[in-house]
């Protein structure tokens, strides 16, 4: 069972991404803000963190740069309506590790963040086994 950080201004969207990772066995925590979930990632580390794009305040790639400034192996997957070329470079050249566009399947958010998960603990093992 993993941790997953949850963001979302949509209450609606937050509790459906939570519903679906909660059945596949995850521990979930939501933030309505960026503000927010920089706040509980840095009370709680989570395993991986799911964020909306277009969120009013912090924009999901804004909140991807402040992650990065306090952990930049922690796994990001970006959800948008609003999906474009331009901003799917823009969000892997930021270090997002996945890039959804909504309406998605629960498997296929699912997969992402197993992925997402997977690539987390493999970074950290490689860290102790170089230590």
């Amino acid at each position: 069972m993993a941790k997953i950080l949850v963001v979302d201004d949509k209450e609606m969207m937050r509790d459906s991404v939570a519903t679906i990772l909660g059945r596949r066995g995850h521990a979930v925590v939501s933030a309505a803000s960026g503000e927010m979930a920089i706040a509980k990632l840095v009370e709680k580390k989570p395993d991986a963190v799911v964020t909306d794009l277009q969120m009013p305040g912090m924009s999901g790639i804004q909140l991807l740069a402040e992650i990065r400034k306090i952990d930049e192996d922690l796994p990001v997957i970006l959800m948008t309506a609003y999906a474009t070329v331009a901003t799917a470079v823009e969000a892997m050249r930021e270090g997002a590790f996945d890039y959804v566009t909504k309406p998605f399947s629960g498997d296929e958010l699912a997969i992402a963040v197993d992925r997402a998960i997977e690539h987390g603990q493999l970074r950290k093992e490689n860290q102790v086994l170089r230590a």
